[in-house]
């Protein structure tokens, strides 16, 4: 009762490994742990794993994509996803994306980038200022960097910032469970 919550996770998880149990079910178990902490429980997690079967709940993605081989989204109660991390961000959206910050006409970007060839969608988000931030993902998941460049020299834009990111399992999961695809 005088352990930390942090100690409490790692005692818990101790006494539940003792048994050795075939199948350890864990739910939200870095709650209250250390960054340190965290990363000892990861590498636990995957020594563990590789003779038996954890089950991990959890609302936290990165934990997810960093630990676990398989991926299971429920729902509202149903699964409605269920696949390695790696095949859910590709399927939910490009493995990468291109992201520009450019100052002009919200409008006149968007059609502009959208009619670039292999363009799947361009959302714009943020703003504020006169900058717009778009993500830019391509059909095949290609690299439009060359050709937003070229969009944006063409319309007389400003361009703040062009670049590339990873699509993460977060932003896969924002995809699922919004119902926009799949």
């Amino acid at each position: 009762g005088t352990l930390s919550r942090g100690y409490r996770q790692r005692v818990g998880l101790a006494d539940a490994l003792l048994a050795e149990p075939r199948v350890l079910i864990l739910d939200e178990p870095t709650v209250g742990l250390d960054p340190e902490q965290v990363r000892q429980f990861r590498q636990l997690l995957r020594e563990v794993g590789r003779d038996r079967t954890v089950v991990l709940s959890t609302h936290i993605l990165t934990e997810v994509e960093l630990v676990c081989s398989h991926v299971v989204i429920i729902h509202k109660g149903r699964i409605v996803a269920r696949d390695t991390a790696s095949n859910l961000r590709r399927r939910y959206g490009a493995a990468e994306r291109t992201v520009a910050e450019i100052a002009g006409p919200l409008a006149d970007i968007r059609r502009a980038l959208e009619a670039i060839p292999g363009v799947a969608r361009a959302l714009a988000s943020g703003g504020g200022d006169v900058y717009h931030r778009f993500t830019v993902d391509a059909a095949g998941g290609e690299d439009l960097r060359e050709a937003v460049f070229r969009a944006v020299r063409d319309g007389g834009w400003a361009l703040r910032e062009l670049g590339r990111e990873t699509v993460s399992l977060e932003d896969a999961f924002v995809e699922i469970v919004g119902g926009r695809r799949g």
